[in-house]
């Protein structure tokens, strides 16, 4: 028993430093994204006459897939939680520290679930636009049922307004520029 993590724990007395969980996050988009773009990779790969061993292109495709999406996601969450702070009070800095665990736990759900691409690899056009937004809405409404049950009464709106909407918004606005991506 004494060798559990409990994540609730964790999450609380941020038992991990914030560059770690970061890294982490990273990690966990590599590996949600990597199934979806090892084949464009090895295709500028190939146009470039890049001589390369097929295992070194999955690792480069593996690390770079997930460098642009954790750096959108650490921008942009970090200024709604900053934009955020005046309109709920203190606490975001937790708030935005809990986030990271929900997200990389959805994006090693969505890994799982784009295994699927190995055997039917046009999934992916469906998987990428619904998959994806499905996932995450579900981890996102749980790290929002994770905030409200800590936050007072008088806060509970304020947070489900601020959080929901620009989680609306800003993934709404992503899943366009993916639709579009997927259809040129």
């Amino acid at each position: 028993m004494s060798g559990q993590v409990n994540l609730k724990v964790l999450i609380k007395n941020k038992k991990l430093n914030a560059g770690i969980v970061v890294f982490l996050l990273y990690l966990s988009f590599c590996a949600a994204e990597f199934l979806s773009y090892r084949g464009a990779f090895a295709a500028v790969v190939s146009e470039l006459n890049v001589k390369s061993v097929i295992v070194s292109n999955y690792i480069v495709a593996f690390l770079l897939c997930g460098l642009v999406p954790v750096i959108l996601y650490e921008i942009i969450v970090r200024f709604i939680f900053r934009f955020s702070q005046a309109r709920i009070g203190g606490g975001t800095e937790n708030y935005l520290y809990a986030l990271r665990f929900f997200y990389i736990g959805a994006n090693l759900v969505i890994f799982l679930i784009k295994l699927v691409y190995l055997w039917y690899p046009i999934a992916h056009i469906y998987g990428d636009i619904a998959i994806d937004f499905l996932i995450t809405t579900v981890a996102f409404a749980l790290f929002l049922y994770y905030v409200l049950r800590k936050a007072p009464k008088e806060r509970i709106a304020p947070i489900l307004y601020q959080f929901g909407g620009s989680y609306v918004i800003v993934y709404g606005f992503l899943s366009l520029i993916t639709l579009l991506l997927e259809v040129v």
